[in-house]
């Protein structure tokens, strides 16, 4: 079995801060962890041992008269082992390793955040920069808190953009939940942290952030404790399940064998966790709030092959997307609910 985390002369290139465990220190046998109250940029780097830069040479390809170089392609790869990055236009704005930590270093100059986490991906195709913000932790529910982060990512082979994002954590089962902006606030995040590899990045514009996260932290803690106060009946649960997950009405499936509409493996799961099995399931109830978790639970902890196979999906593909389609379905159902 593959694993996303870069595994470099039998070491996983990622580092934690010891003491916080969060959804993606999941998957590593004996990660290096650093001291959160102490560490800066370098320190992280060095405990991470994504120290290396990385090189770029013009694509070479064999012709019918021998071999020929591209100019327009460069091939990006590793310069401490070699190994291949990703060949990228020429125009390609290449985000070293140290910028991102030192980026990272800025949001916690800022913010006064302390460092959470780096890691790799893909053999150091993806690099992750993380840090936990140091506001109180948000109660939906009196005892049920979560935790902020900040994460800056990028691919190093341009599939990605330069990305920053923010998100919670829930103490009680670790799920993790990105804010959900609105259409300004998206606007906004959108022009200053997706930055394409076509332009240089332009760090100072971090600050800027502060003020969205605090507004969208604030309105999202409204959404959530409404959910909260939201009860669903079983029949409403399933057919929310299933336009979070993009399938057909119960009432419009074909029956099993027992007569029943059939269920698909994921749904039955996640109704499981929701019925009751979830981490935290005595506090968020059968409510949309309680689905939510439901689903946060499946696809940080249960989806997938194993847990570091689900920490890329986790944090910026589709399980990342899911469960943004799941707090924007439970959310519309509880607006129309409370008016």
């Amino acid at each position: 079995m593959a694993h996303e985390l870069s595994n470099v002369n039998g070491r996983f290139e990622c580092a934690y801060a010891a003491g916080q465990p969060a959804p993606w220190h999941a998957g590593v046998t004996d990660p290096e962890y650093f001291d959160a109250s102490t560490a800066d940029g370098a320190t992280v780097a060095r405990a991470s041992g994504i120290e290396w830069e990385i090189m770029a040479s013009p694509v070479m390809y064999r012709g019918p008269e021998g071999y020929l170089t591209d100019e327009t392609l460069k091939m990006q790869f590793r310069s401490d082992n070699g190994a291949p990055l990703g060949v990228v236009g020429a125009a390609f704005q290449t985000t070293q390793p140290k910028n991102g930590f030192d980026t990272m270093q800025r949001i916690v100059d800022a913010t006064g955040a302390q460092w959470d986490a780096a890691f790799s991906l893909f053999g150091g195709r993806k690099l992750v920069f993380q840090a936990k913000l140091p506001a109180a932790g948000i109660q939906v529910k009196d005892g049920d808190v979560s935790h902020s982060y900040v994460t800056f990512a990028y691919a190093c082979d341009g599939t990605m953009p330069r990305s920053i994002w923010f998100s919670e954590v829930r103490a009680v089962c670790n799920n993790m939940l990105r804010y959900s902006f609105g259409a300004a606030q998206k606007d906004k995040m959108s022009r200053l942290f997706r930055q394409s590899h076509k332009t240089e990045f332009n760090p100072d514009a971090i600050v800027d952030a502060i003020g969205i996260i605090e507004e969208a932290r604030a309105e999202q803690l409204t959404v959530l404790q409404a959910m909260a106060r939201v009860e669903l009946e079983s029949k409403d649960s399933q057919e929310l399940l299933a336009r979070i997950l993009g399938k057909p009405s119960i009432g419009n499936r074909d029956k099993g064998d027992d007569g029943a509409p059939k269920i698909s493996k994921p749904e039955q799961e996640i109704l499981r966790l929701y019925a009751g099995d979830a981490r935290g399931a005595e506090m968020a109830g059968k409510t949309a709030y309680g689905l939510l978790n439901a689903v946060t639970e499946y696809t940080d902890h249960h989806y997938g092959r194993s847990a570091d196979a689900r920490i890329n999906s986790m944090l910026m593909g589709p399980n990342a997307q899911l469960k943004d389609k799941a707090f924007s379905v439970l959310a519309e159902h509880t607006r129309e609910c409370t008016g």
